[in-house]
């Protein structure tokens, strides 16, 4: 997935990216944007990514609002509200 491959970059080049300081933090921030809007479609299988990017991407001070509001707007499925909890908590793969 898109979003692996980005997380990976990140934390396998960190020396090079802490270089570019600011920049990164912004980049950061408008993916965890794009993944929030993501989760916002109907489409289960762009929910089902988002939160993937979320659970590689954000923090946890990031994700907690973005995913505990889709869990509480969204209402969804048994097994993807179990996914999201995995992601929630940082431990989905």
């Amino acid at each position: 997935m898109w979003w692996d491959l980005i997380a990976s970059f990140v934390l396998e080049h960190g020396e090079v990216m802490a270089k570019l300081g600011p920049t990164v933090e912004r980049l950061l921030l408008e993916m965890v944007s794009t993944l929030t809007r993501i989760l916002e479609l109907d489409a289960r299988h762009c929910q089902e990514a988002a939160l993937h990017g979320l659970n590689h991407i954000a923090t946890a001070p990031e994700r907690t609002p973005v995913i505990e509001r889709f869990l509480e707007l969204r209402h969804p499925d048994d097994k993807l509200r179990a996914y999201a909890l995995e992601c929630l908590a940082g431990h989905a793969q």
